[in-house]
């Protein structure tokens, strides 16, 4: 295992939200080959709606070879395998119903959290992804600022506590990076490392921009989904990198 501390330098003090600066960005990451997170639901659903269909074509083979048989207790087998069929149905129906609407509802509030953060960007960018986590500033303490990590198909962009918002436009981003934040017995800036080894399940994720910045998004949620969203994005913006142009290390 090896690991690579980031040195990034303070582009400013007493700063709200101040991003880290860089010298050499990182070669990019290899692309995520999965489908995205949404690509994946669609998938699961749909395998879910094929194995119901053949739990319900099995049920009336079943059925009608308990029928064919004749007598009493047959009729009465074949009655209660169709009623337990039916129950089962009803369960699993109203099991995707309420997952469904879970997952709306949760659609619903992070498209109301960007909409109200991002007026502008919201009548022109189609929401991909919503991600709680803590952004890294530079600008001194508190060192860390609570939020989300929210994901359109133009931008990345942050909408934090206190109406700390920022965004940019994934056409600047330059190299994305797993990560994990590690925190400090100073309680300062958390130690960042970046991720070489694929076993290890990151926790963060550090986005590097033609402007010279870099953002750290630490803590975030189902962390593998917004690097899998971002990747995915940022890739159909600027297609196969590196970016020309940028400053990587050799």
């Amino acid at each position: 295992f090896f690991s690579v501390q980031i040195m990034a330098t303070s582009s400013a003090t007493n700063h709200t939200y101040v991003p880290f600066t860089y010298e050499l960005a990182p070669v990019p990451m290899d692309e995520i080959m999965d489908p995205t997170p949404a690509e994946q639901r669609a998938i699961a659903l749909q395998t879910k709606q094929a194995e119901q269909e053949q739990r319900q074509e099995n049920t009336k083979a079943k059925i009608e070879r308990q029928e064919s048989k004749g007598g009493f207790f047959s009729k009465v087998s074949a009655a209660a395998t169709d009623y337990a069929s039916k129950a089962e149905k009803a369960a699993r129906t109203a099991y995707s119903s309420a997952e469904v609407q879970a997952f709306k509802l949760a659609e619903e509030h992070s498209i109301k959290r960007f909409n109200t953060a991002f007026p502008a960007l919201a009548s022109t960018d189609q929401l991909k992804g919503d991600h709680s986590c803590r952004v890294v500033t530079s600008g001194g303490a508190p060192h860390t600022i609570g939020g989300f990590l929210v994901v359109t198909d133009f931008h990345v962009c942050f909408v934090g506590d206190n109406k700390v918002n920022f965004s940019f436009p994934l056409s600047d981003v330059v190299s994305i990076q797993k990560a994990v934040t590690l925190p400090t017995k100073d309680q300062g800036q958390p130690y960042l490392l970046q991720l070489p080894d694929p076993n290890i399940i990151p926790t963060a994720i550090t986005v590097y921009t033609m402007q010279k910045q870099m953002h750290v998004f630490s803590e975030v949620t189902k962390c593998e989904d917004a690097l899998n969203i971002l990747d995915h994005c940022w890739r159909a913006v600027v297609g196969k990198p590196p970016i020309p142009g940028a400053d990587y290390v050799a």
